[in-house]
């Protein structure tokens, strides 16, 4: 459990790292509104896959 740590806090760095350059990438237009909600709903659902294993590793 403590060893599946880090790479757990180390993935949701990444997933809030790769939220932020999706929300820059629509607000610089460089993606469209349907393509960033698609998109977001699939960093979502990675998140909160994060988070249940977050809690089953304690």
């Amino acid at each position: 459990s403590q060893e599946k740590s880090p790479h757990l806090q180390k993935a949701r760095e990444c997933i809030e790292v790769v939220r932020l350059l999706f929300r820059l990438s629509k607000d610089l237009k460089l993606l469209d509104l349907k393509k960033f909600v698609e998109v977001s709903q699939m960093v979502e659902s990675i998140s909160k896959q994060l988070t249940a294993w977050e809690k089953y590793f304690r």
